[in-house]
């Protein structure tokens, strides 16, 4: 499943258009649903094979913002492989 709306990564300059739902996991009991949307820079991109925009985002709907958690870059990946 996925969706195109542009979102500009906030403080990046880089925006993702192109959003791919990648993961998801509903607990009834809870009335919790998780969810993991991965953003490309559009579909061609994900279709070639290409990696995500590296970060963990909030989107609120009510006020369409878009709030970056965490950012990864190199030295997270490089760190996971020692």
């Amino acid at each position: 499943m996925a969706f195109v709306k542009p979102i500009e990564i906030s403080n990046t300059g880089l925006v993702a258009a192109y959003w791919r739902l990648t993961y998801q996991q509903t607990d009834h009991d809870a009335r919790i649903v998780e969810f993991r949307l991965c953003g490309y820079a559009d579909r061609e991109a994900r279709e070639a094979g290409k990696v995500p925009l590296p970060s963990i985002a909030l989107w609120n709907s009510d006020t369409d913002v878009l709030t970056i958690v965490r950012r990864f870059d190199y030295t997270d990946f490089r760190d996971r492989l020692s």
